[in-house]
């Protein structure tokens, strides 16, 4: 994975988790568990810049994923908290895609090194991996 690829993914793994938290937002009552969601899609956007700034220096645009992309995320989101909204059952849904973030940064970390990725890249992957692991200790406390 070179670089380009690498901020092209961070560019839609940042499009994602805003449309994702988006989502749960709306079903959420608890009004410091909202903050730290505010918290977390502000994380996304600030990502989503870097990866757009990066992609721009290179003459590139960010792609986000298409709408029809995007659908089975949202329905399987809608079907999760269906029956279940309590803010425990969105905490764990919340810590789960923050796992499943890091575990993807940590992939790229090994392509970056595999490629001869910059240090900054390498940076960039670490900071995303200390996000998501703030934001799991940051939604522990709702479960």
């Amino acid at each position: 994975m070179n670089e380009l690829e690498f901020y092209q993914a961070l560019y839609k793994s940042a499009d994602v988790g805003y449309d994702t938290v988006t989502g749960l937002l709306p079903k959420v009552q608890d009004e410091r568990m909202r903050h730290d969601m505010a918290l977390h899609m502000e994380g996304y956007r600030h990502f989503s810049h870097v990866a757009n700034e990066y992609l721009a220096a290179a003459n590139q645009k960010g792609e986000k994923h298409s709408t029809l992309r995007m659908i089975p995320s949202r329905v399987n989101t809608a079907m999760n908290t269906m029956f279940n909204s309590k803010r425990e059952h969105i905490a764990e849904m919340m810590i789960n895609s923050s796992n499943a973030s890091i575990l993807d940064m940590r992939r790229h970390m090994n392509r970056l090194s595999e490629h001869k990725g910059t240090e900054e890249a390498a940076t960039v992957c670490q900071r995303v991996i200390d996000f998501e692991q703030d934001n799991i200790k940051r939604m522990q406390k709702y479960i």
